[in-house]
């Protein structure tokens, strides 16, 4: 009888794991996240971070020692001085130098070139003088002994040389006071070019050196309505990079604002950091409206391709791939089965929330899966092009537009039903 009882469970209970493993059987179908395929635009972009900086800019410095007695008016702010973001026009006066000290030194040089000039008068007349006696002397040579002669003629070469001393030091007195003059014109510094104060680096009051490692007092930008974005790209991605192409970017100050520009140079001396490799861009912006300031930084994205009004399919469907009992019956003609080493390796490479217990179908060329008719899924083999890591443009296929395509089947726990049903047909006296 034990015997005859212990048959009758074995039968059921085989009974029960067939029809909990056939398809339709106790096993709910399986359920499926799916996303639909659209038109859209795809960019595929190089992406690289920059600082926005003026067209040219230049440092204003002082020429001579002195203190900043005052600064400059501002022409467009009446009653005010020249200051940050004043906007001056070149031979502006920026500040003005005390000019005490060189009013007083090209006062002296001026009269030390007075007293030149008078040098060279009076050695004038010694020359002019010993002239005449040399040619009195060439007149009475036979009366005149020719020591006497000698000693008119040694007279007139003194003269002359005196007269050439005197000459040179009024040229030297006038050098002097000229570059008393030309410091005397330092004391006022002006502006070189036209453009913009975007730094003042010194204070009424403070001294400032002159000399080729001396401070600059402004910093000037030319045209701010012309601006350049200095990038650095990585070495692997500047073999995409050419001159003309177009780049967008955008400054935190403005998240909501896309710039655009062209790259206009693409500079050969690399950067090394880290040990990564960069190599520096620059990028012309248009800054009309002046909203991009000096120093903003920028994100930016440089063209690499574009598509417009394209089928864009999510590379999360086509990485996916259903286990055998998920594909459809209907189509599962032409699909291999994968072995368990397969398997092994998709367990491995697989980060999804789905079951990895079971092997994944791998199906020829690029494929995506939709929902078939009895709730199992059934492939689309399709044509890709570009693709920009998150959406791939689909130019062929049997994918129509608003087609939904699977990603993943979120994982499900596997209720053991069988060994609850054989627990309570052994046990039945056993209570939960």
């Amino acid at each position: 009888m034990k015997t005859i009882l212990s048959l009758l469970i074995l039968a059921a209970v085989a009974g029960i794991v067939s029809f909990s493993l056939w398809p339709g059987g106790l096993r709910e179908p399986p359920e499926f996240r799916t996303l639909p395929v659209a038109r859209g635009d795809l960019l595929i972009a190089v992406s690289a971070t920059g600082t926005v900086e003026p067209l040219e800019t230049v440092d204003v410095g002082a020429q001579i020692v002195g203190s900043i007695r005052s600064f400059g008016p501002d022409a467009n702010r009446p009653g005010k001085t020249v200051d940050y973001r004043s906007e001056v026009k070149a031979g502006d006066v920026l500040a003005q130098l005390d000019d005490l000290p060189h009013r007083a030194e090209l006062d002296r040089t001026q009269a030390l070139l007075k007293l030149a000039e008078a040098e060279v008068k009076r050695a004038t007349v010694r020359r002019d003088q010993a002239e005449r006696d040399v040619r009195r002397a060439e007149q009475l040579r036979d009366t005149i002994s020719v020591g006497e002669e000698e000693g008119i003629q040694a007279e007139f070469e003194i003269a002359k040389a005196d007269l050439a001393m005197a000459e040179a030091r009024r040229e030297q007195a006038r050098v002097a006071a000229r570059q008393a003059d030309i410091n005397l014109g330092y004391t006022t510094i002006k502006a070189p070019v036209d453009g913009v104060v975007i730094d003042r680096r010194v204070n009424v009051g403070q001294t400032v050196v002159a000399g080729l490692n001396a401070p600059s007092l402004f910093l000037l930008a030319k045209d701010l309505r012309q601006m350049l974005v200095w990038a650095a790209v990585n070495e692997a991605d500047i073999g995409d990079i050419h001159i003309g192409q177009k780049v967008t970017f955008q400054v935190d100050a403005y998240r909501e604002r896309t710039f655009t520009g062209k790259v206009s140079q693409i500079r050969l001396n690399a950067s090394l950091m880290q040990n990564v490799v960069t190599y520096g861009v620059v990028i012309d912006v248009e800054n009309t409206d002046g909203v991009l300031l000096p120093y903003m930084t920028a994100k930016l994205q440089f063209e690499v391709a574009r598509r417009s009004g394209v089928l864009l399919v999510p590379n999360q469907a086509l990485r996916w791939q259903p286990t055998w009992e998920q594909v459809s019956p209907t189509s599962r003609a032409g699909l291999t089965q994968p072995t368990a080493d397969k398997t092994r390796k998709q367990e491995e490479d697989d980060t999804s929330l789905e079951d990895d217990s079971e092997p994944r179908v791998e199906a020829e060329g690029p494929t995506v899966w939709v929902i078939a008719k009895d709730g199992l899924v059934r492939p689309v083999t399709l044509q890709t092009g570009l693709t920009d890591g998150i959406m791939t443009e689909v130019t062929g296929g049997d994918l129509a537009e608003n087609a939904a395509v699977v990603v993943n089947a979120p994982r499900k726990a596997k209720p053991d039903f069988v060994s609850s049903f054989i627990d309570q047909i052994t046990n039945p006296k056993k209570k939960n």
